[in-house]
């Protein structure tokens, strides 16, 4: 997963290219889907202002990653 801080959003990419259901999970509980398109493309907006980590969920595939907790 490779994620580039943009002025006012999240600009993300999973790896390979696939089409995904990711999740931006907060630690105070809160959840937000955001969809990756068929290469893998997200926008995350706005950026989350506490701590966050993504769940990243393959169409293809039974592979799930969790990312480590990001703060900015």
């Amino acid at each position: 997963v490779e994620l580039e801080v943009q002025e006012d959003a999240l600009a993300g990419q999973i790896l390979p290219m696939q089409s995904a259901a990711i999740e931006v999970q907060t630690r105070t509980g809160t959840q937000q889907p955001v969809p990756a398109d068929e290469v893998g493309c997200f926008w995350i907006s706005p950026i989350p202002s506490e701590d966050f980590r993504l769940r990243c969920r393959p169409v293809a595939g039974n592979a799930e990653v969790i990312t480590v907790w990001v703060s900015l």
